[in-house]
């Protein structure tokens, strides 16, 4: 719940919880900057005040009043209450796990602490991880990169290639790819690269459109097709439908995508393909990405897995390898070594 001064500024926020209880309170400036949270206990006392200005953070704790110069004394006090100070620390970011990693004490002198980095690809090494590179860091040993394209291009800027692994995600799929003639395509514009020609050339195809706003008469033209069925305003439950039923997705729609439709069909099983100008995600193995010029390689492409089976099947395996899949096996591996 926002509270407004005269000029309609934020200046106070409740913060509740689902059983109707305010469990913090956040303070802000005549700018509407954040200025303190703090955070009660069941009986409204406070426990946590936080000041955004100062970075400072008071606990009151077991009757005392504890202060904190920033998160990372607040992070590593509770870490060495519980007696944790020992134990390995996996983390995924650069900035406050970093700097906790590296004020805890390594007490044995081993470094066991490994970077999770799962941003894409950039076009430098940022300094925090370099300190990892050149031994700098007091307890991290490792990095695992899990984007495959971030991972190439960090061995490209000099990352040594004993310190730095790749790793994907585990992801749990939702169904196997029959190979049925369905392709599914989801969009939030009209600009739906080539759908005309490719609708064209691959009659035996049904071509399921969806939108989550009303379509454009351009776009909704193409239900004069009989291989082409339009959802505009599409419900969760329709999609979720379109998933199971259709094994094929196509990447083509211009701009940003809907639905997190790239992913969603990458644990659905469908074979994605796209062209170069419209790919979205990371989800899409390079070979099924095609020139938007050349779109009767598509096409082809998409017939040929129709016929072939097998050919289909080593397309989903390299799928599933370009989308970094990995194994619940692989990541124990990784992680005790």
């Amino acid at each position: 719940m926002d509270y407004l001064d005269e000029s309609d500024n934020v200046r106070c926020t409740e913060h509740y919880n689902k059983y109707g209880a305010m469990y913090a309170r956040t303070v802000f400036n005549k700018k509407s900057e954040k200025v303190n949270k703090t955070y009660f206990d069941t009986e409204g006392r406070e426990v946590i005040v936080e000041n955004f200005v100062t970075s400072d953070i008071i606990l009151n704790y077991n009757g005392q009043t504890k202060i904190f110069k920033n998160r990372t004394e607040f992070v590593c006090f509770f870490i060495k209450l519980m007696g944790w100070q020992d134990n390995r620390i996996f983390f995924n970011s650069l900035s406050v796990p970093f700097f906790v990693s590296n004020a805890l004490e390594c007490r044995d002198g081993k470094k066991r602490d490994v970077l999770f980095w799962q941003e894409g690809p950039r076009s430098d090494v940022p300094g925090n991880m370099m300190a990892i590179f050149f031994g700098k860091a007091v307890r991290c040993e490792k990095v695992v990169v899990q984007n495959l394209s971030a991972y190439k291009k960090l061995l490209e800027l000099g990352a040594p290639a004993e310190k730095i692994s790749h790793l994907g995600f585990i992801y749990t799929f939702k169904k196997k790819n029959m190979g049925r003639p369905e392709a599914l395509i989801c969009t939030n514009t009209e600009n739906v690269e080539k759908l005309k020609e490719l609708v064209e050339a691959l009659p035996g195809v049904k071509f399921h459109v969806t939108a989550i706003t009303e379509m454009s008469a351009k776009l909704l033209a193409h239900e004069k097709y009989d291989n082409v069925i339009m959802y505009p305003n599409i419900k969760a439950s329709t999609f979720e439908r379109l998933l199971n039923q259709c094994d094929f997705y196509l990447d083509i729609n211009n701009d940003g995508e809907i639905l997190d439709a790239t992913r969603q069909a990458f644990v659905y099983n469908l074979l994605i393909l796209s062209f170069a100008e419209t790919q979205h995600g990371v989800y899409t193995a390079s070979e099924n990405v095609f020139e938007c010029a050349n779109y009767s390689n598509l096409a082809q492409r998409l017939n040929n897995l129709l016929k072939d089976k097998r050919l289909l099947d080593e397309a989903i395996l390299t799928q599933y390898s370009e989308g970094s899949t990995t194994s619940t096996k692989e990541f124990i591996d990784i992680c005790i070594h």
